[in-house]
């Protein structure tokens, strides 16, 4: 197992412990279960356009704001069970670590901006009150939550490009 470094205490440190670090931690497993389930739905409603050759953008849009939705529901499910098993000084020391690190919260800042211009492009190109709107409604901020996340690994500084950590577990020894 790679441990994680705790990040050293910051001398300019404006860290305040949040007054309820659970609730902190599940927005954050919410706002990644929205980001995840953005990437599937645009890799399914796309393929699935494709394969059908529908052009309809409001399906598309739909089937993405789907996948956004479940992935939403399935991660803050999962995290809600996972916290069973975390202690109070586990939920201080994950909220801790999430603070100060630059790459996550760069990358929640190109999501948000993102989503915002892809929920504004939806209900500007979107015919108002159609089937299904506010599920394409959301599949817009679904879309460009996905772009954003994907500008920010294109153009994210070289501080902030580590390596994988779970690869080793991939390499046999045997």
């Amino acid at each position: 197992m790679v441990a994680t470094p705790k990040p050293a205490a910051h001398a300019d440190d404006d860290y305040v412990p949040p007054s309820f670090p659970q609730a902190h931690l599940l927005w954050h497993i919410a706002k990644k279960g929205f980001q995840a389930g953005s990437f599937g739905g645009v890799a399914v409603s796309g393929a699935v356009a494709l394969a059908t050759r529908n052009r309809d953008p409001g399906a598309f849009l739909r089937g993405v704001g789907y996948g956004a939705l479940a992935g939403t529901a399935l991660s803050t499910g999962l995290g809600a069970a996972k916290f069973t098993q975390i202690t109070k000084e586990g939920f201080h020391d994950r909220v801790y670590r999430l603070h100060y690190n630059a790459s996550q919260q760069r990358t929640d800042a190109f999501s948000w901006a993102g989503g915002l211009l892809g929920l504004v492009a939806a209900g500007l190109l979107l015919p108002e009150g159609g089937p299904g709107w506010a599920a394409a409604m959301v599949g817009g901020g679904g879309v460009g939550s996905v772009l954003g996340v994907l500008t920010h690994v294109a153009t994210r500084p070289a501080d902030q490009v580590y390596p994988n950590k779970a690869l080793h577990e991939l390499v046999r020894d045997d």
